[in-house]
């Protein structure tokens, strides 16, 4: 995801990724006069706002481009108009890093499919396949050092099928040995014709097996690496190369500090929305008007609900319908499951290691 602002000539970007948050700051100016990101946001300041925000739209309308936290629609979602009001969503995926043309359009194409904001907003872009296209980070920071970055990491089995789910369910054609075709509309079958191209069958018989075995394991651990150095981002393996975090995020600790980065479990947002959410709103350092407060559990979708605040309802995604997701009624077989745990446990250390803590799914 992207965030940005920008008032006139000064700007701030956020980037904001499916399974990562990009977080751009661009406002080299001066610190922002609003209230200070350490303080708790007071609930009845709300209305001030919102008169401010009046003022300023029947006078000038100011460029501002910040952040908001990525929820990703299984749990729970907000959008621009709920939540926290200082945070604004540009519509759709930007798609402008990661696609050529786009991107030769330069950076005012960029900067006008972002909302028109006030200079107390943050706004953000998402574009989930940022990620995991290697030229991307060395775009953004060529386009701006000085960014924050969100990333939210799904267990990388659910993330395999529910990529595959969703090509299948849009009928979105693959190029498999030079021809262009649809996936089989078994998931299993794509998923292990895909590790066979990436793995050879002494490596598959091991990761089939209940064995651990240092020296297999290395070699195994070797063949997917350097499937993910050869290879660029495409369809079917990237069903697979996606969940492979742990590289994606060596290439963007190149271009970026420690400091600017923040990694989170999606298992940790399903259990605990309202500790990441404030969790983002400190790191963005924008007002803590989001708490455990406004999070309530719906047991009919089994979804988190967001209780803006000013609002009567709860905000529920599939709260009528039983729940919302892709995989929601799908799965893999036992053996395939099993066989994708091993997979990306040849590169979980490698992920513990690159966000120096123990990663859970």
């Amino acid at each position: 995801m992207i965030f940005h602002r920008i008032k006139r000539d000064c700007s701030t970007v956020l980037l904001f990724i499916f399974a990562l948050f990009l977080v751009s700051y661009f406002d080299e100016r001066k610190v922002r006069h609003h209230r200070s990101a350490d303080e708790d946001f007071d609930p009845s300041d709300l209305e001030k706002f919102f008169e401010k925000q009046k003022k300023h739209e029947a006078h000038e309308n100011v460029h501002v481009r910040h952040l908001e936290p990525l929820v990703p629609k299984r749990n729970f979602q907000i959008s621009s108009s709920q939540g926290n009001p200082f945070l604004l969503s540009a519509p759709g995926e930007a798609h402008f890093f990661d696609s050529d043309e786009n991107y030769a359009r330069g950076a005012d194409f960029y900067l006008s499919m972002m909302p028109k904001a006030n200079e107390f907003h943050h706004v953000f872009e998402k574009t989930p396949s940022y990620l995991t296209l290697k030229k991307v980070p060395g775009r953004i920071a060529q386009f701006k050092k000085d960014i924050k970055i969100i990333a939210i990491l799904c267990d990388p089995v659910k993330r395999a099928l529910s990529h595959f789910l969703h090509v299948h369910a849009n009928k979105i054609k693959i190029t498999k040995n030079a021809e262009r075709k649809e996936v089989h509309f078994d998931p299993d079958v794509t998923l292990i014709d895909v590790l066979g191209d990436i793995f050879s069958k002494k490596s598959i018989d091991y990761l089939k097996s209940d064995k651990f075995n240092p020296p297999k394991h290395k070699a195994a651990r070797a063949e997917f690496w350097k499937f993910l150095e050869k290879h660029e981002d495409r369809k079917p393996h990237n069903f697979v190369t996606r969940g492979a975090y742990a590289f994606h995020i060596n290439i963007w600790k190149e271009y970026f500090r420690d400091d600017q980065m923040l990694f989170i479990s999606g298992s940790d947002l399903a259990a605990k929305p309202a500790q990441v959410v404030m969790k983002i709103q400190d790191f963005l350092g924008a007002p803590k008007i989001l708490n455990e407060n406004h999070f309530v559990f719906n047991k009919t979708s089994g979804f988190y609900c967001l209780q803006s605040p000013g609002k009567h309802k709860p905000d529920c995604v599939g709260a009528h319908s039983g729940g919302k997701g892709r995989s929601k009624t799908a799965s893999l077989s036992e053996s395939t499951t099993y066989l994708l745990k091993r997979v990306f446990g040849l590169v979980k250390y490698d992920l513990d290691q690159a966000l120096n803590t123990t990663v859970k799914f």
